[in-house]
């Protein structure tokens, strides 16, 4: 799993925050979430309703069966991983 920043950068996690991914092929599935709650009381996965996204994402990206979409990561490991949506 990653988040991605307002520039759409993101780090990798699989069992802690920012440890990386699995090496190996894997599905990718792209679900707009909205910016993490800033509310001190609320966990830093907790959501506040989100604004609405700049530009519409279809759905079929929301699921890794349906999206299309998929990386490779190398055993050597890899600190750049591009996804586009057509």
């Amino acid at each position: 799993m990653g988040v991605t920043d307002a520039e759409g950068k993101f780090t990798l996690g699989t069992n802690a925050p920012n440890d990386g991914a699995v090496v190996g092929h894997h599905k990718v599935a792209v679900i707009f979430q909205g910016p993490p709650s800033t509310d001190p009381n609320e966990g830093i996965m907790e959501f506040t309703p989100p604004p609405a996204p700049k530009e519409k994402i279809d759905p079929k990206y929301s699921n890794a069966d349906t999206s299309g979409l998929a990386i490779d990561v190398p055993e050597t490991g890899t600190s750049t991983i591009v996804i586009e949506l057509p």
